[in-house]
């Protein structure tokens, strides 16, 4: 294992394990973020990213390992959704100092009642928001979880392509304020709800999105 000094890390994980039964979902995984990067996690179906995303956030813990976080400034888009929340606690609980921007078009209040008072909530709907207010919000924070999305399960792209781009607005806003804010970490979250289902249909599959996959008279 590589010696990760937690002191130099926003975020340092070392040796999660996760089982499901006899089914190993993590084995011995070293996963750190550093400064002044964008981190995304790709791999094939089943190959583990879901699992060591809701051990950081705190949705599961029955895991082997360590999962360190210093006392950061941390905004979470989309907290008060059921994911976001659960991340929004567990930050609560490592001793983060959280910021929840959600417009509540589909996260509820109630999911942040166990750590409503140990946090900040701004009601704010991401996708029209200008640069002014956006800054208001980012700026001083060291940290941005981005789960806010236009969403509805798999297969939702096909019946709303026009509301799945609407993501594309939210993402630039959430990049663009965080930029200028000179927020040093931004951790985003994207959805099965990009991919049509009939690229989902081969396990295993390392597929990659094309443009005129987008295309749902195609």
């Amino acid at each position: 294992m590589r010696d990760l000094k937690v002191e130099e890390k926003l975020l340092v994980c070392k040796g999660i394990s996760v089982k499901f039964g006899a089914v190993k979902a993590l084995d011995r995984v070293d996963f750190d973020v550093n400064y002044n990067e964008i981190v995304g996690i790709i791999g094939d179906n089943g190959a583990g990213k879901s699992t060591l995303i809701k051990v950081i956030s705190g949705i599961y813990d029955f895991y082997e390992g360590d999962v360190f976080y210093e006392g950061k400034k941390v905004l979470v888009t989309g907290g008060a959704s059921f994911i976001g929340s659960h991340l929004v606690d567990k930050l609560v609980e490592l001793g983060a100092q959280v910021t929840v921007v959600d417009n509540l078009s589909s996260g509820k209040l109630e999911n942040l009642k166990n750590s409503w008072n140990k946090i900040k909530f701004v009601k704010e709907d991401l996708e029209y928001a200008t640069l002014d207010r956006l800054m208001e919000i980012f700026k001083g924070h060291e940290i941005v979880f981005h789960l806010a999305a236009v969403h509805g399960g798999r297969g939702y792209i096909h019946t709303h392509p026009a509301d799945v781009c609407s993501n594309f607005a939210i993402d630039h806003h959430v990049f663009e304020a965080s930029y200028l804010a000179e927020v040093e970490r931004v951790i985003f979250a994207s959805s099965a709800c990009v991919y049509p289902p009939k690229l989902q249909s081969e396990v295993g599959s390392n597929y990659l999105l094309k443009e005129v996959d987008s295309d749902p008279f195609r």
